[in-house]
């Protein structure tokens, strides 16, 4: 979930294998070891157990 007025964001990326070429309008892909390597180090503020949403939207799952 990405709620930035920029629209940027580093996030893990399983949908291609093509690392090192513009594939978004802005993001960062990562392989997804490395995306969640980052957010282990940068020690969130909030977990993710404490964000709650209700209505639409896609679910996520992180492990």
């Amino acid at each position: 979930f990405f709620n930035h007025p920029s629209g940027l964001a580093f996030h893990g990326t399983y949908w291609h294998d093509n690392f090192g070429s513009r594939m978004s309008h802005g993001c960062v892909n990562l392989r997804s070891e490395d995306a969640k390597w980052l957010y282990r180090w940068s020690t969130p503020v909030a977990s993710v157990r404490d964000w709650e949403s209700k209505g639409h939207g896609t679910q996520i799952e992180i492990y």
